[in-house]
């Protein structure tokens, strides 16, 4: 956690007052989440499906779109090591890590990464279900509230 708390204290002005894309990653959908001055504006989930090159250009295109359109000034991740990505019997190690490169890249923004025992702390505040779209809203929930307390 001390790393999330000295990027949140790094990028709190940005998180207080800023445009920030938080994402769920992976490779076959994602959730977004798009938050302003702290306050979540929009959020969704996108699916892909096809072949892998297929899909990770359409993620491409869609995490560029969002962070363009949204004029987001920060990225926030959730952070997957190959080793976390075990209990995900419908992924591949290599090619959920490789989605989250897609969107760092696409995005072209400073970013953050938030464990998953982190943000799932903000869910269970939150007494929100388990989807890809809630995920991303607690994945930038959770540096956002840091980033108030500080």
């Amino acid at each position: 956690m001390s790393k999330l708390i000295e990027d949140s204290t790094k990028y709190k002005k940005i998180l207080r007052e800023g445009s920030v894309l938080a994402i769920d990653p992976s490779s076959t959908s994602i959730g977004y989440a798009v938050f302003n001055k702290g306050a979540l504006m929009e959020s969704g989930c996108k699916k892909y499906s096809g072949a892998i090159h297929k899909r990770f250009f359409k993620l491409y295109q869609d995490i560029y779109y969002l962070a363009q359109n949204n004029f987001c000034d920060l990225l926030v991740i959730e952070r997957l090591r190959p080793s976390s990505t075990a209990s995900r019997k419908v992924y591949t190690k290599h090619q959920l890590l490789w989605s989250v490169g897609v969107v760092i890249a696409a995005a072209g923004l400073p970013f953050i990464e938030v464990s998953p025992n982190s943000w799932k702390a903000t869910q269970r505040d939150k007494d929100l279900d388990k989807t890809d779209e809630n995920d991303a809203i607690c994945i930038g929930y959770t540096p956002i509230n840091l980033a108030r307390d500080i």
